[in-house]
């Protein structure tokens, strides 16, 4: 939870500094390092987009971290109202599915982005 909050943090101070200064923030040190995108790749630009109200955008640049950003408030309150106990069966298809999840999004990111960012350009 600590680093969906620092992720948000740092969302925030690239849409600051996007919209002072009219430039993207670009520090992906995996995609410098190997030349792929890692699976957060567009991150940065969904919260944008989502900052614009561009759903759609955010959606096309990275769909995970789309749905962390929307659902981080609604996680953010159920925790701080006191966490209810979650069913054994729903925690066991949560580690199943987000591990999924994520090797599929991280497919994507590596599929679509380069597309993306040429259109964006």
């Amino acid at each position: 939870m600590v680093l969906v909050g620092l992720w948000l943090v740092l969302t925030g101070v690239s849409a600051v500094v996007f919209f002072m200064t009219g430039s993207h923030v670009s520090t992906c040190l995996f995609r410098a390092a190997t030349g792929y995108p890692c699976a957060a790749c567009g991150g940065t630009r969904a919260g944008l987009s989502l900052v614009r109200g561009d759903l759609s955008g955010a959606w096309s640049f990275n769909p995970a971290a789309t749905i962390v950003l929307i659902t981080s408030p609604l996680i953010g309150v159920w925790v701080w109202r006191g966490r209810r106990p979650v069913a054994a069966w729903i925690r066991a298809l949560l580690w199943a599915l987000v591990p999924t999840g994520l090797a599929i999004n991280w497919w994507y990111v590596i599929t679509h982005l380069p597309m993306l960012e040429r259109v964006g350009q």
